[in-house]
């Protein structure tokens, strides 16, 4: 609960006392949201698993098909975010946490008994996206307001939880799955998310569900637009990884498991890396260079000939893929200049997003199919639509730096 300072001055009746940003209390809500992410992000990254045992053991669909079940869960995950977010500013986190967890809860014990696809988007899919999105969105713009000299930093070490949540059920699965089947595998994550909890906020005024007057800012729009072709790729590899490796490459499933396992694991120095850049630098400038090596890394995909330039990809696909994931939350939440408005603006950043997530991997699984098992048009897609994107960051920042350089001529 935001904890209000004392002062001898009157302050008129319902208007809350500023609290003090960047305390101990301020970090340790910090460490509760990584926890947050871990559970509900690291779940997401680790979805690679899923896609593969879903195409090839589970026989659910193909891999268009089954993309849809990883896309939708994303996509509910970031524009339940526009509800929740506007839940957050109004002053009901805790209500909305609870019934956020509970549902994603609900549907991960589910999907640990579905066997048909109908009954895995319905678990997977639905349930588990919007008591995910329930949860994600409100806790990231409710961190945020705990800081003000540390927001950045605070914001990038707490979604260090998307690659060490990911890291930890990539490993779960890889572990369990050979020995006790998938039901338990997944109710084994369940109980791990069970334990998860935050404090809640005190509650504040309500407002609209949109904050207009940020999307009349042209740097935020251009952001907003840029987010959609990031995101359009950035899951690409995470998701297709394992079907890539054991389809072209001819690996085994372990390895196949394996693979994904590194990609979350190696990204948890990159995200440290990347936050403290951003909190030096700032996020907004450096997500253009994080973005370009994502373009390139995803035309290199094209040039992949052995099992040894697999790990190699992977690898760096972990490295360079987490910087933008880390540093997004951070974009948005240097856009927050009013607390009341955190939830609204961050939400509606992170619906762009879900759009963008809904769409990429199933038009990824539809070039699949078009070639025949090729992947020749997802790589393309990974590469172009990360220079798609990074043009637009780049264009928000020209943006947003253009009036100071005015200013500075005159």
């Amino acid at each position: 609960m935001l904890r209000k300072t004392d002062s001898s001055e009157s302050k008129p009746e319902g208007e809350e006392v500023p609290f003090r940003p960047d305390t101990a209390r301020s970090w340790m809500i910090a460490v509760l949201a990584h926890l947050i992410i871990f559970s509900t992000w690291g779940f997401v990254n680790a979805f690679g698993v899923f896609q593969t045992y879903y195409v090839r053991d589970m026989r659910i669909g193909d891999d268009t098909a089954v993309a849809w079940i990883g896309s939708t869960q994303v996509f509910l995950l970031f524009c339940t975010g526009v509800l929740s977010g506007r839940a957050l500013d109004a002053g009901y986190y805790r209500v909305v946490f609870v019934l956020g967890s509970v549902t994603y809860l609900v549907g991960v014990f589910a999907l640990s008994v579905c066997r048909e696809y109908w009954q895995v988007f319905l678990a997977h899919a639905i349930c588990i996206g919007v008591g995910f999105g329930a949860v994600f969105s409100p806790t990231v713009a409710l961190t945020g307001t705990y800081f003000q000299k540390h927001k950045s930093l605070a914001l990038g070490l707490v979604t260090i939880g998307s690659a060490t949540g990911g890291m930890a059920f990539a490993a779960i699965a890889a572990q369990m799955m050979p020995k006790v089947g998938f039901g338990w595998t997944v109710r084994t994550m369940g109980f791990v998310q069970l334990g998860i909890s935050l404090p809640h906020t005190a509650p504040r005024q309500s407002g609209s569900l949109i904050e207009w007057s940020a999307l009349r800012n042209l740097p935020y729009s251009l952001t907003l637009l840029g987010a959609f072709f990031l995101f359009w790729a950035v899951y690409l590899g995470f998701y297709f990884i394992g079907s890539y490796g054991r389809s072209v490459m001819g690996v085994s499933a372990s390895t196949a498991v394996y693979l994904l396992l590194t990609m979350n694991g190696v990204g948890v120095p990159a995200r440290v890396l990347s936050s403290m850049t951003a909190s030096r630098y700032g996020p907004r400038l450096v997500i253009i260079p994080a973005i370009l090596l994502n373009a390139l890394l995803g035309y290199c995909w094209i040039a992949l000939r052995d099992e040894a330039g697999l790990w190699a990809f992977s690898v760096a696909y972990g490295l360079v893929a987490s910087m933008p994931q880390a540093m997004y939350p951070m974009v948005l939440g240097s856009f927050v200049s009013d607390p009341q408005k955190a939830g609204a603006i961050t939400g509606m950043g992170f619906f762009v997003a879900g759009i963008a997530a809904l769409t990429g991997p199933p038009i990824a699984g539809a070039l699949i199919r078009l070639q025949q098992g090729g992947f020749l048009g997802v790589q393309i897609l990974s590469g172009s639509s990360m220079i798609v994107s990074a043009a637009l960051f780049t264009a928000a920042r020209w943006a947003d730096r253009k009036p100071k350089d005015r200013d500075s001529d005159s």
